[in-house]
């Protein structure tokens, strides 16, 4: 399995940009692939989301949101939002 660096997904997100694939709809696609991964897992019961400020906390609310169980979220953290989390 290649794991990819921060430096390697922030030239990824700048070349889905240059096709035309805005952070948003990837914002979306990473959360309900999280989400999925998670119902996958777990059978039901009550899931613990803990999303920082960033655009990955981003990524975590979207799961959060996607997530069919009783769900709790903890944002965590200093600083500001990132634009695409407000």
């Amino acid at each position: 399995m290649r794991v990819m660096s921060s430096e390697d997904m922030r030239r990824l997100d700048e070349n889905c940009k240059f096709f035309g694939i805005d952070t948003l709809r990837l914002m979306e696609n990473a959360g309900r692939a999280v989400a999925d991964a998670v119902k996958d897992v777990c059978g039901g019961g009550k899931v613990a989301v803990f999303a920082g400020y960033g655009n990955n906390g981003g990524d975590a609310l979207v799961a959060a949101r996607h997530i069919p169980f009783d769900v709790d979220v903890f944002l965590v953290g200093t600083g500001e939002m990132s634009d695409e989390m407000r």
